[in-house]
């Protein structure tokens, strides 16, 4: 899993075909996982402003992404495959 953050364009994060704003999986040799949401495509989810930090937890395979705000208003977010 990695983040990429929205390149300081707020649509990008909402905008098809776009991968800035998003959370892409990869394998481990760069290629799309057949199971992605999409299997033709990195994106795992959308709708990202600023996402830094990202943890899996290995009991549940839940996904956390801290996302920084501007200047505040910092969120820790449950990231769930295919959503926004």
């Amino acid at each position: 899993l990695v983040t990429v953050g929205d390149a300081n364009d707020a649509a990008l994060a909402q905008t098809d075909g776009s991968l800035a704003g998003r959370i892409l999986r990869t394998t481990a040799a760069g290629a799309v996982p057949a199971d992605n949401p999409d299997p033709a495509s990195l994106e795992w989810c959308r709708g990202l402003r600023n996402p830094f930090g990202i943890a899996v937890n290995r009991a549940t395979g839940g996904v956390f992404v801290t996302e920084n705000g501007p200047t505040s208003n910092d969120e820790l977010n449950y990231a769930v495959a295919g959503k926004n």
